[in-house]
């Protein structure tokens, strides 16, 4: 399982063009898209920091 993203929520985020969440991520596992982040299942390991640091709550396990 990877996290997943809410693009609808990360839409009215104003840290959208530059997620906070992209930098905590161990695993490098977060990209930066459009809007929001995009997650590499690949990499992610569902550790949860990434969630821990969405503004908005748009990041889940």
């Amino acid at each position: 399982m990877a996290v997943k993203v809410n693009t609808e929520i990360c839409k009215t985020c104003k840290d959208r063009e530059k997620c906070p969440a992209i930098a905590v991520c161990p695993m490098v596992a977060l990209a930066q898209k459009t809007v929001g982040p995009e997650v590499d299942a690949q990499k992610c390991i569902d550790c949860g920091m990434c969630t821990t640091v969405c503004p908005n709550g748009a990041l889940t396990l």
